[in-house]
Parts: structure tokens; sequence; C-alpha cells
């Protein structure tokens, strides 16, 4: 038996600094790559032992500690909130964990949600206190979080101690201790809070000290295994890679898994038996996110290690599963898969993405948001997913749509696409594909009323101009100007008085026949039934006549209609009202 290095997953709220701390201990800018500066996937790094010997000598000697493990294996999870699914991926992974809190924020919705997850899992955690160099009159500086305070002042000791009783009474609503590290006497007992900034690099060696030793010290039985025995681990993410066809990032935490192995991971449609084609395992200190440069090309990886692997069949592998070379692996697996959801309905929008782990998120998005689901799938938008939103969109336009995160869509497909009117909705962050989309909605609404309005008669009022009579009647013919609203062709016509005029049978302007005339235009119109000098005559005002169902559609649409037609209607109301007194007034 030999011991492993323990699993520690970063978990907290969006932007309180996980992968920024990660950076910090890393040296790296993993969070400059990351669009929109938020996580979206999990990540992982090994921190050998050599390095926290190096950069934690301070810590280590202070608590007279040596370093027993070969070092630390930190996963990274998303903070927003879609990504649920991945937080507790990497909870039910780990064998420490680290709650990462922003000292100045305290506990935010993600934070008590990290929380219930540990707790669920009975998993053993530490606080990290971040941006304490925003704390005000603390002077933050690259080093010991110790060492530093023996400098500070009173004055700003108090202030950062205020922050760290803030922390302390959020964890006490939900039942546990807790206390600045230094001041633990008994860690089965106190959750430790390290005050850090990843800006300054201040309380690193603290973090990273602290996570060794409690290791060490209460995990050490739990941290030994077998390397003769069969892989067994965590698949974290499954992600067609450039070159690579699609692969699996994966935690090994028990056994050995080597090129060549067949193993069991679960599938979208049960249990799958795979076989490893290649291993790639980051460089120590590099990311599992890292460009391939970043990777050895390994024969085997032997617990606890995170692997790129290589292998056919892995587009029906589903992240989270269980992945197993151990006899029995495939009934356990079978059990696991029992509580995947990814829901999909009869009728809904086409969702692509790069990853399981991005599909699981948008699910939950579209659940929440409350949008149908037709279809989820990795990779690249193709030719059939245009032809499942257009069939889609004969009978609803708003889930004729194809949602892409973070997925190619190349210029013949996005061709086929536009000469089809199949929308493609594409972000690189998963929360504003939804608003993308919600907006597309909103548009597309606007646009099929003012289609409607643009169908039906609209109010106007005209006057006849002073010698401008070009025909007396059969129809009449008279120039005219609009005074407000839109003349529309076919519209029935009223005097103020209310009674009938006739029926407009044409637009003309500069001698061509138009459909409609707005406000402060001057043309010539031709209505049947009105005889000039009987019932028409120069200078009279003139208004359309709006059918009762007409003007309610008019009303409840009315901040698509411009001020001038709503004022007409408005006056056309009263009108009508003389006659009918309820005319309108349920609108």
């Amino acid at each position: 038996m030999v011991i492993r290095s323990p699993i520690v997953t970063f978990l907290g709220h969006v932007d309180h600094g996980k992968t920024s701390i990660l950076d910090a201990i890393r040296h790296s800018s993993v969070l400059t790559r990351e669009v929109g500066g938020i996580t979206q996937m999990i990540g992982a790094s090994e921190i050998p032992a050599r390095y926290i010997r190096e950069h934690c000598s301070e810590i280590l000697a202070l608590l007279k500690m040596e370093i027993v493990i070969p070092g630390l294996l930190v996963l990274d999870t998303p903070g927003h909130k879609a990504f649920l699914n991945l937080r507790k991926r990497g909870g039910e992974l780990a064998d420490l964990a680290v709650l990462v809190v922003d000292v100045s924020q305290g506990f935010q919705p993600q934070t008590w949600e990290s929380l219930k997850i540990l707790k669920h899992n009975k998993t053993p955690f530490i606080i990290a206190a971040n941006k304490i160099d925003t704390v005000s009159g603390w002077r933050s500086e690259a080093g010991s979080f110790i060492g530093n305070s023996r400098k500070a002042g009173k004055d700003s000791l108090f202030s950062l101690d205020q922050k760290i009783y803030e922390l302390v009474g959020s964890l006490g609503k939900e039942g546990l201790d807790s206390e600045r590290y230094d001041r633990v006497s008994d860690f089965t007992k106190t959750v430790a809070i390290v005050p850090v900034s990843a800006r300054t690099h201040e309380g690193i060696p603290d973090l990273l000290a602290i996570l060794a030793g409690l290791s060490q010290k209460f995990l050490s039985k739990s941290l030994e295994i077998s390397p003769e025995s069969p892989a067994k681990g965590t698949v974290l993410e499954v992600k067609r890679e450039t070159g690579l066809s699609t692969g699996m990032d994966a935690v090994i935490y028990d056994g050995t898994l080597r090129v060549g192995d067949r193993v069991f991971v679960g599938g979208i449609n049960g249990p799958v038996e795979i076989k490893v084609r290649a291993l790639l395992r980051p460089k120590a200190m590099d990311e599992i996110r890292d460009p391939k440069e970043s990777f050895d090309n390994v024969r085997e990886v032997v617990a606890a290690s995170a692997v790129k692997i290589v292998a056919s069949g892995c587009d029906e592998v589903l992240a989270g599963s269980l992945l197993s070379g151990e006899e029995g692996a495939y009934e356990e697996i079978a059990r696991q898969l029992e509580a995947v959801d990814i829901r999909t309905e009869k009728a809904g929008v086409v969702i692509k993405a790069d990853s399981l782990g991005s599909l699981e998120a948008m699910g939950a998005l579209m659940r929440e948001a409350k949008i149908p689901v037709k279809s989820y799938s990795i990779g690249a938008v193709s030719r059939k997913d245009i032809v499942e939103a257009e069939e889609i969109a004969k009978s609803d336009e708003f889930m004729g749509v194809i949602l892409g995160f973070n997925v190619a869509v190349d210029s013949e497909v996005a061709k086929i696409a536009e000469d089809r009117n199949v929308p493609i909705i594409r972000n690189e962050v998963v929360y504003k594909i939804i608003e993308d989309y919600l907006a597309f909605v909103k548009e597309r609404t606007e646009e099929r009323k003012k289609r409607e309005l643009a169908e039906i008669a609209r109010g106007c009022r005209f006057s006849v101009l002073l010698g401008y009579v070009f025909r007396q009647s059969k129809p009449a013919v008279v120039g005219i100007e609009v005074e407000g609203g839109i003349l529309k062709k076919g519209v029935r016509l009223l005097k103020k008085d209310g009674n009938f005029v006739g029926t407009l049978s044409d637009i003309q302007v500069d001698g061509k026949s138009v459909e409609k005339a707005e406000k402060g235009k001057r043309c010539a119109v031709s209505i049947e039934g009105a005889v000039v000098s009987r019932n028409l005559f120069e200078q009279d005002v003139i208004y359309a006549v709006v059918p009762e169902e007409a003007f309610r559609k008019l009303m409840e649409q009315r901040k698509f209609i411009a001020e001038d037609e709503l004022s007409v209607l408005t006056e056309f109301a009263a009108m009508m009202r003389k006659k009918e007194p309820a005319w309108g007034m349920k609108w």
C-alpha cells in the first residue's frame, strides 16, 4: 500500500476568486483564458510535495511539520449557479475542500449551495477568506499571513477580524464552529479560516501548509491505495479535442490506468466499455484545461492523478460517471446512471455544446427559464441540427432555434441555416446564451405584433386640401394631407360629426399608387360613394373608421404605435361614443 495525493476541491460563489487563488499557487494565468472571467468546467492541477516544501517553509517550520504526501491534486469548480452538477461532481470527489469566500461580500447563494454539498458528502473543509487586500487599513503583501499579521497595527487587525467574524457568524447559523486558523486548537471540531489574497499572494503558503497538514494528520488511512489494482476514477468532462477526436478529462483516485486497458464508464444509453488508446497527463503545476503542449504522453497513471484519456466510444460517455476496471463495474455504473438528468421535450430548442458538463449546465438553465429542449448533443452545429430546427419552426417559430455553447459553425452550414431561416445563437459564456435567446424571442414577438398591426385598420385623420379637387364623384378624387396616424386603402371614412363619407379605394403619390400614407404626407385619394360639394367639401376633416375589434388590438399593442396615431384613436373613440356610449370602453 502507498499514500496517494489527497484530492482537494475549490468551491464557492462566482467571482469570489477560486481560480485566482489557484493561479496564485501555480503562478499561472488560467483565469485570463476563461471566457467572461468565469470558470465553466472543472479544472485539475497537481501540486507536487517539493513545491509545498519550497514555498511554505516558514509555516511548515512554525507548525513543526514534514511533508510526506506526494502532493495535492486540486480541482477548480465553476461558481455560476448553472453549474451545480459540476460542483457536486467536484464535491463528491474531494477528500478535502476549500470553500472560497470573498471576505468583503461574505456568504452568497453559491457559497451556501457549496456548503450544502460539502455537508451532504461529509467532506472536511476549510475556508479561504479571499481578498483581504480590500480590507480597510490592511497592508497586504506576498508571503505568509502569519508573518504579515505580526507587522500589522491593532486597527488593521481589528478591521480584518471584523470581516473574519462575519464569516464565523454565517457558519454558526449552520451549526458549525469556526475560527481563524492560527487560533484553532482542535481542527476536528472547528472549521479553520485562512485569510488570503489571490492578488498579492498573501496567505497562499498558509493555505497550502494547512491543506497538507490536515491531509496527513486526519486522512492518511483513506489515502492508502494499491497501485497494482485496476483503475478507479471519475469522468470530469467529455470534450471534442482538436486533432484528438472526443476525449475525457478524468481523475483517477485508486489503482493504475494503463494504455491498452479496457474500462467501463457511464454512457448515454447505459454502461460503455472503452479501450484506452492514449493518456495525456498535465505537467506538474499545469492545468488539465491547458493547451496540449502542457501534457506528457504517458503509458500509465497512478492515483491520484488528473489525466486526459483518448479512447474510442467517448462520444457516448456521460461526464460525472464512474470509470472503473474493477469486477462488478458494469452493475455499479448502471445504478449510477439512473440519477442522470438531461430531459427533453417533444417540441423545443436544439442545444449544442462542447462537453457534457456544459450540456448539463445548459439543461439546468433551460429548466429554470422554462424553455423546452428538443435535443442535446456535443460538437459543431451540423446540417442535421438545421433540418431538425427547421421542422420544429413549422409549429413554433420561437422553438426552431439552435443554441450553441462554445461550438463551431462552418461557413457551409451557416449558409444553409441562413437560407432556411434557422437562427443559430452562440456564445462562449453559458448564461449569456439564455439572455441572447430571450432577447431573440422578444424581438421576434415584437416583429410578429408589428406584422399583425400592419394587417388591420389603423387610426388616421386627414384634411381635404383647398383647391385640390380632381374629380367630383364616381369616385371623388381629391388632394389631402395626413394630419395623424396611418391612412390605408379600403378603409371607410367618417366626418367628425359622425356622418359617413365613403370608402377609400386608392392612394396616389406622384402619380403612383401606394398602400398607405403616414403623418405629414400629401397625396391624392379616391373615395367611392363621396360626392364633392354634397357630402365632401374642401378643408373637411375626415377620420378612418377603425372597427371595434381592430381598436382593441391597437390598444393592446399601443407601445408599437406612434403618439400621433394614439391621439387620433382617442379622438375617434370619443366620436364613436357619442353614437354608442359603450363603444371601445372595455379597452
